[in-house]
């Protein structure tokens, strides 16, 4: 659908948020961005550029072409990636390693991971990976604001029902999951629970706990890694 000015003024029920990718050197997306920037030097220019303008800065693609731990762990202020992106899905296992690299080096620092459609006007890539935002309000501000604090997880068609943490338990109950797997420290699995709802007793000994909610259809859902110090 093509929305007029008026729909997608309304608040209601749409909003959109300014962004671009940009791509004079590595690829990434400023996202949320209140005036224009370009003609970035670096991805570490780039990256200083979005949150000066008020953005959240995503890695894109990170194995198009390859960035390492040390790399991501050198650029100052990056705290987002794709681990799902439509236009290279066989990349994904790559990604979840160099995600699990970054949160587990002894430098390390929290990383949350979106999903993406990246669609370069091609009807077939539309709705294929996206994030999910937990927010008080449909506004510019609060969604930008909890996609920038994690408050969020990734999707190819998984839907999560809840995920709560109490008392050193993570609890997940999904929608149209057929297994859930815990993972932890250098990509360890911790747990694997079949079925859609699964509960995992955090250990004090552990650095960070994730989970992947995986279904038969081929569909994925990645929580946002949470450290347990």
């Amino acid at each position: 659908k093509v929305f007029s000015h008026d729909e997608a003024s309304d608040s209601s029920g749409f909003i959109m948020l300014n962004g671009l990718e940009l791509s004079n050197e590595r690829h990434h997306t400023a996202l949320g961005i209140d005036s224009y920037i370009g003609d970035e030097t670096s991805l570490e220019d780039g990256v200083k550029k979005i949150i000066a303008a008020g953005g959240v800065p995503i890695l894109n693609h990170p194995q198009d072409p390859v960035v390492t731990a040390k790399d991501f762990l050198a650029t100052t202020g990056l705290t987002h990636l794709e681990v799902f992106n439509r236009g290279r899905p066989e990349d994904t296992p790559a990604t979840e390693m160099l995600w699990d690299s970054v949160l587990s080096s002894p430098a390390g620092r929290i990383v949350y991971a979106v999903a993406s459609d990246d669609n370069h006007y091609n009807q077939k890539n539309v709705g294929r990976g996206w994030i999910m935002v937990k927010s008080p309000a449909l506004t510019k501000e609060d969604i930008k604001e909890n996609i920038r604090n994690g408050n969020f997880y990734a999707s190819t068609g998984v839907i999560m029902n809840d995920y709560q943490v109490e008392k050193n338990t993570i609890s997940i109950d999904s929608e149209n999951g057929d297994l859930i797997t815990f993972i932890g420290k250098n990509g360890e699995v911790l747990s694997k629970v079949s079925g859609n709802k699964a509960t995992y007793k955090i250990q004090v000994k552990e650095k960070y706990v994730r989970a992947k909610i995986t279904n038969t259809a081929g569909a994925a859902a990645w929580t946002q890694p949470l450290f347990v110090n």
